[in-house]
């Protein structure tokens, strides 16, 4: 891809501008899903506490009526399900620790893109005001070079007419 064309290019500029996007659409998709895992965490949460909280006590039975407990089964049943739940919970947490790094990881990378993209922009403006400078300098000394087909600043330099370092001084 972009890696195959010259610095400072249109079309690097481009592919550049497009992995952004695409960096910028997976870091939004890891934020979506950091927020969904942190709804399920507190929806879990929730669950287990419900599940560990006591039972509200009973109106006092009047004393001729005995009501039993819950039973064994039930019993079993319940703490069954509390460690199913915590075992959902643990997951939902190292789901949401390696989500976090995940969106670390694109923001690093985003920033990255983004100072590179910059860097070339730079570069861009750069050549393009070498070249404006070239073009003018062409109209001073007269010459029928067409803007649009004005030689590489590197011509120009070899062919002695623009010292190597690009600037331009008329005597």
């Amino acid at each position: 891809g972009s890696a195959d064309l010259p610095l400072g290019t249109a079309a690097r500029l481009t592919d550049l501008e497009a992995e952004l996007e695409r960096a910028e659409r997976e870091r939004d998709r890891g934020r979506a899903e950091r927020e969904q895992l942190a709804s399920e965490v507190a929806t879990l949460e929730a669950r287990l506490e419900v599940e560990r909280r006591p039972a509200p006590a009973p109106p006092a039975p009047p004393p001729a009526v005995v009501t039993p407990g819950p039973s064994a089964s039930e019993l079993v049943e319940a703490q069954e399900r509390i460690g199913n739940l915590q075992g959902q919970l643990e997951l939902a947490k190292q789901s949401e620790v390696r989500l976090r790094k995940r969106m670390s990881n694109q923001e690093q990378l985003y920033a990255s893109i983004r100072s590179e993209l910059e860097v070339k922009k730079d570069r861009l403006r750069a050549q393009d005001e070498r070249i404006q400078r070239l073009e003018a300098l062409g109209v001073a000394l007269g010459s029928d070079v067409e803007p649009d087909s004005a030689p590489d600043s590197d011509v120009v330099a070899d062919a002695g007419l623009v010292p190597a370092d690009g600037s331009a001084e008329v005597d």
